[in-house]
């Protein structure tokens, strides 16, 4: 299973990631029980989110109001 990876906010890679962000958070696997490699994975994901512009675009895709505010306060 891919996982997502989070390198820098200027990756190349950002857009496929991006993607897959988007399928984990839609997938509400936040109610599964977790692994080691899930969390390291929420962890990247959190990365991303504390990216304005990444914020921005996952919040329009997933239709989430709380990633924002999640960045927001993240980046104080």
């Amino acid at each position: 299973m891919d996982r997502v990876k989070f390198y820098s906010e200027n990756d190349w890679a950002c857009g496929w990631e991006l993607e897959n962000v988007i399928e984990r958070i839609n997938d509400n696997s936040i109610d599964k029980e977790w692994s080691l490699e899930d969390v390291i994975e929420f962890f990247n994901i959190l990365k991303y989110i504390q990216v304005e512009r990444f914020a921005e675009y996952i919040q329009e895709k997933t239709k989430l109001d709380f990633i924002m505010k999640l960045a927001t306060q993240a980046n104080t």
